[in-house]
C-alpha cells in the first residue's frame, strides 16, 4: 500500500489497504490457530471466537474486505434504508454501526 502511494498511484493504494486491515473472518481464523490458544489460553480464545462469530452473523458485511469505494468523488450520497431498518434492538443497533461507519467513510477514515 504505502509503495503505491509513494509512486503517487492513490487509486491501487486505496485498493491494496482494504486487504491490508483484517476483516472479522480472519480473526475468527486466527483464533482457532494452536499457538494463538497456547498465548492467550483455549477458554480465553473460545469465548472470543463465539463473540466473533455472532457479530459475522449479526454484521456479515464486516466478514470480507470492502468493495465500497468513493474514488475521487467531491460529494456523496448514501441510500442508507435497506440497513436502517427499524422494529427491534437489533435493528436499532445495525442502524447505528451502519450510521457511524457511514459517517466515517464521508470523513474519509475508512
Amino acid at each position: 500500500m504505502d509503495h503505491f502511494f509513494r509512486k503517487g498511484d492513490l487509486a491501487t493504494a486505496s485498493v491494496a489497504r482494504r486487504f491490508v486491515v483484517p476483516a472479522l473472518g480472519d480473526v475468527a481464523a486466527f483464533l482457532q490457530d494452536e499457538r494463538v490458544t497456547r498465548m492467550y489460553g483455549r477458554e480465553e480464545t473460545h469465548e472470543f471466537w463465539v463473540r466473533i462469530s455472532g457479530a459475522i452473523r449479526k454484521y456479515g458485511m464486516f466478514s470480507v474486505p470492502t468493495r465500497f469505494t468513493l474514488g475521487e468523488a467531491r460529494a456523496i450520497a448514501q441510500d442508507l434504508d435497506e440497513v436502517a431498518t427499524r422494529g427491534s434492538p437489533m435493528a436499532d443497533r445495525q442502524t447505528a454501526v451502519v450510521a457511524s461507519i457511514d459517517g466515517s467513510m464521508a470523513r474519509g477514515l475508512c
